[in-house]
């Protein structure tokens, strides 16, 4: 398997996150200590995040589009999802029959 560096794929991955908490435990090793019992796979991403090889970045939840593949929305949310995907409302005319 090849790596990222033979890939050239060494840019940063961007991981958008809604909780402060646990971007503030993963940007800060000192915390570490008081977290003995985060299992193992969380280490790796610490590493990831201490070689800049991840980024996480702080958006509100009301912004995060995967909510509407989680959660039921009401109506106005599930509109700002389809917009955040991209998709736009077909009108009758453009619909194919």
């Amino acid at each position: 398997m090849a790596s990222l560096e033979q890939l050239n794929l060494t840019k940063s991955t961007e991981i958008k996150y809604d909780n402060q908490g646990a971007i503030h435990l993963a940007e800060n090793p000192t915390h570490h200590e008081q977290c003995k019992h985060v299992d193992i796979q969380y280490h790796y991403v610490w590493e990831k995040i201490e070689d800049g090889k991840i980024n996480l970045e702080y958006i509100p939840t009301t912004t995060m589009a995967v909510d509407g593949l989680t959660k039921p929305l009401r109506k106005t949310k599930w509109g700002r999802f389809i917009e955040q995907l991209g998709f736009t409302r077909a009108g009758k005319d453009q619909v194919g029959v």
